[in-house]
């Protein structure tokens, strides 16, 4: 039997959001059996769900707090079940760009098993959402496996593609340190938008017209963080997912669609 998680004590982290460039504090506090993650801002209690994310732009933002997904992948790659995220701030601190930090936060915290049995989604049929072009679907499968690509082609970046299987690979080592990128040439745009305030060739690599802004951490890390994101989205679902997901050049929104077509179809 596998049993739900929380974590061991209270442990806290901060720094610049990537989007926002404002300073933040999370600190990550244990929860009861069958609480869920959710968010403490302003007093309020903000669970994690694809219902209460308002905004897909670049990140997924829950409410009125941005770009939580690398936040929510890491609980979901360490097995978290139940958490309470107590922010000041309306953003998680962008860490390296990466899941990396918030996994060694937590870890470092201590991770707690519970006495009720882990909740998971079990399908009966293919779900996909997205259309020729851009597409996620998840089928039935005995546990979790991601095949991700994107296509960027005719830049420097072109076609990546890459894949977790939980029964193989090792969520801390092959996905969370998969970093965030962009293109520096839309980096003024983004700032005109409101976005990318904080970004830094410390906190994101920035993709140049013949290279990039910094040394990979493995060859196809591009299509890494968007496994690394992809779990962060689905993550909103609520319960661990034993299923085959295939992305295709896929962004928040339609992760988040797929996440909240999941949920509703086990309700």
């Amino acid at each position: 039997m596998i049993l739900q998680q929380t974590i061991e004590k209270p442990v806290s982290c901060e720094g610049v959001g990537l989007h926002t460039g404002e300073r933040s504090l999370l600190e990550f506090r244990p929860a009861e059996e069958d609480s869920g993650i959710y968010f403490i801002s302003s007093g309020k209690k903000i669970s994690a769900t694809p219902d209460n994310i308002t905004n897909t732009q670049r990140g997924s933002t829950l409410s009125t707090i941005w770009t939580v997904e690398h936040v929510l992948s890491a609980l979901y790659g360490l097995g978290i079940d139940n958490l309470e995220i107590y922010i000041e701030g309306c953003e998680p601190p962008a860490m390296d760009g990466s899941a990396k930090g918030f996994v060694d936060v937590l870890k470092f915290a201590g991770i707690k098993k519970q006495g009720k049995e882990a909740r998971f989604f079990e399908l009966s049929e293919k779900i996909e959402v997205g259309d020729a072009d851009r597409s996620i679907s998840i089928e039935p499968f005995d546990r979790l496996i991601i095949e991700a690509g994107i296509d960027y082609s005719p830049s420097f970046v072109g076609a990546v593609s890459a894949k977790y299987d939980e029964a193989s690979d090792n969520y801390e080592k092959d996905v969370a340190p998969a970093r965030t990128f962009g293109f520096l040439n839309e980096f003024e745009y983004l700032k005109k938008q409101g976005l990318a305030r904080g970004a830094s060739f410390d906190n994101a690599i920035a993709v140049l017209d013949s290279g990039y802004s910094t040394p990979l951490r493995y060859d196809n890390e591009l299509a890494r963080h968007k496994i690394l994101d992809i779990i962060g989205d689905m993550a909103l679902a609520g319960k661990r997912i034993k299923g085959k997901i295939v992305s295709r050049k896929a962004g928040h929104k339609l992760n988040v669609e797929l996440a909240r077509r999941l949920l509703h179809a086990s309700s």
